[in-house]
């Protein structure tokens, strides 16, 4: 199992998490999903073996929210 924690833009309210959590939860491969609004993350356990993080990243964007960029 591989645990990560995403940034994550736009969630303003408990309806945002709700949203991210179900995004993500019955991906194949995930294990377990905690969103926290109060620093706007989302950790998340996983079987690298099924699922990856880009898959991840883009369950988060279909849901309608943005992730940020690093330099």
């Amino acid at each position: 199992m591989k645990k990560e924690v995403i940034d994550i833009n736009g969630m303003f309210c408990k309806k945002c998490v709700k949203t991210i959590t179900n995004a993500l939860k019955d991906l194949p491969g995930m294990k377990s999903v905690s969103v926290l609004l109060d620093d706007c993350t989302a950790t998340v356990e996983y079987d690298p073996d099924t699922l990856t993080i880009t898959v991840i990243r883009k369950a988060i964007v279909d849901a309608g929210y943005t992730l940020p960029t690093y330099s």
